[in-house]
């Protein structure tokens, strides 16, 4: 009977998880640069192809856009970089984020792309997170690096409540520094579920070096899982974005005009592998400014303004597989517009795009028209993937601006030695326990905020191979002595009772 009971609290977590959690339900456009027209709201509610809401209010934005609704898709917040406003679009009192150096964005929303974005908040169902960055920072010109645009120097956390306001929300704490650095330009970090379908992964990009922090946001708070060098290092980009695919396993990004990066990405440990470059066409005029990927994991799609470009994963261990099959899938250099609204002579460019909740990729015309563009069917190969030039009109312009949302339905990797929430029992977690000293080399203590009986200490490799186990009796404090001398590197180190299992990450130096 309990392991009935444990199977059927299991399918019941997986099913809240890939039905439910439409936190990406309400996308808020704008136009900025003083065209004064009122946002737009697109509702995907529950996946449903998207109704367009005409708002009487005036947010404008240029390119930062991150908003969050519930679980069931009711707008909670909304961001363009600069103020955070709530359900109904209202500036939150005290809900000034650290200003942009350039002014212009102090009143017509931040001019980056993919540097904020909303959570929740791990454990507490009233709270969210916003993470956010803003371009505040030149480079003095004898600095290695140096770029002619801003950079974003700190990321940034603030916490939100949905209960305050009489039910609008309000803001627990504001510009909290988690991180200080020069940091990349557009999107310097990405986000991703870890394996546990709780916590989230936060990898950040630090500018002209191949140095990657990762953090993690768990229901104790930000914890600090260290850097990794890895990729291409000493180049100095104006554009060095990143974004997960939906399945979390792939970290890509636009490091160059036409060039892109790819990553496998662990869930579980964090660990970052499988570097390897792809590059684009070149064309006058376009650049790799947006990527994005399929439902399915399985294509990733790269925009180049006039040209949408495919290229499958599927075999993204074989060397050259994934640049071999790259397809050129959307076009508009042939013509000046695709719109049926005026488009001012401009072409129709595709700059900014994002994966929707009705399991379509969308993307904003730039000024150039009310209509949006979009893959009927992203998870196809090559013209199966069928674009829709123009097919959605959103009644106003808009800025180009997209929200920038991870995929928050995202469930555990159920067996994974790091799911540890899955268990029917879970007093023993994360934070009931610390290592120390961490790095270590031929020991750890291990110290827990409570007795236990009877819980075992397992060390495992960072590719889940078991290497060590000893089993206590009883006990809060406790040393684990490497039986073998171990080699440099990341280790993940369990700690499982009755009451549950946790685990947390073991450097070894």
């Amino acid at each position: 009977m309990k392991n009935l009971t444990n199977l059927i609290l299991l399918f019941c977590l997986i099913s809240s998880v890939s039905f439910g959690q439409y936190h990406d339900a309400k996308w808020v456009l704008c136009s900025g640069d003083n065209n004064f027209q009122n946002n737009v709201i697109l509702d995907f509610n529950n996946g449903q192809s998207p109704v367009v809401q005409l708002t009487n209010t005036y947010v404008p934005m240029l390119g930062e856009n991150a908003s969050i609704s519930d679980a069931w898709g009711n707008l909670l917040f909304f961001t363009n970089g600069t103020k955070v406003f709530d359900k109904n679009l209202n500036f939150i009192s005290g809900g000034n984020l650290t200003p942009p150096r350039d002014t212009i964005g102090m009143y017509l929303g931040a001019s980056q792309i993919r540097g904020c974005i909303f959570l929740p908040y791990p454990g507490d169902s009233s709270k969210y997170v916003l993470l956010h960055t803003t371009r505040e920072f030149l480079l003095p010109m004898s600095y290695p690096g140096w770029v002619y645009v801003d950079l974003p120097r700190h990321l940034y956390m603030t916490v939100l409540d949905k209960n305050l306001n009489s039910g609008n929300g309000g803001i627990v704490s504001i510009n909290q520094v988690l991180l200080t650095d020069t940091l990349s330009n557009w999107g310097c970090f990405a986000v991703t579920k870890h394996a546990n379908g709780r916590d989230w992964w936060i990898v950040v990009k630090k500018h002209y070096r191949n140095i990657f922090y990762k953090l993690l946001l768990t229901p104790s708070g930000i914890q600090n899982m260290g850097t990794q060098q890895i990729g291409l290092d000493n180049q100095a980009r104006t554009a060095d974005y990143y974004i997960f695919s939906p399945n979390g396993e792939v970290l890509a990004g636009g490091i160059g005009a036409h060039n892109l990066v790819l990553f496998n990405f662990d869930r579980c440990s964090g660990l970052i592998s499988n570097h390897q470059l792809l590059n684009n066409p070149i064309s006058p005029n376009d650049y790799a400014d947006e990527l994005d990927f399929s439902p399915d994991s399985r294509f990733l799609y790269s925009a180049e303004r006039h040209r949408i470009f495919q290229y499958d994963l599927q075999n993204i261990f074989v060397v050259n597989a994934v640049q071999n099959s790259r397809l050129l899938v959307a076009d508009t250099s042939f013509t000046t517009s695709v719109c049926d609204s005026p488009s001012n002579g401009l072409k129709t460019e595709y700059t900014f795009g994002e994966l929707a909740a009705d399991g379509k990729i969308y993307y904003t015309a730039n000024y150039s028209c009310q209509e949006f563009s979009y893959f009927e069917s992203p998870d196809s190969l090559g013209l199966l993937s069928n674009f829709n030039y123009g097919g959605l009109n959103i009644t106003n312009l808009n800025a180009g601006a997209v929200p920038n949302f991870p995929n928050y339905r995202l469930g555990a990797v159920v067996g994974s030695i790091c799911d540890s929430i899955t268990s029917i029992n879970d007093e023993l977690a994360a934070g009931n326990f610390i290592i120390y000293p961490n790095p270590a080399r031929d020991y750890i203590k291990i110290k827990l905020t409570n007795d236990y009986f009877n819980f075992s200490v397992k060390l495992y490799s960072i590719q889940g191979s078991l290497i060590q186990e000893q089993m206590f009796s009883y006990g809060h404090e406790f040393t684990f002595a490497f039986k073998e001398k171990l080699s440099p590197g990341i280790y993940l180190l369990e700690v499982e009772s009755k009451e549950g299992r946790a685990m947390k990450k073991l450097v070894v130096q």
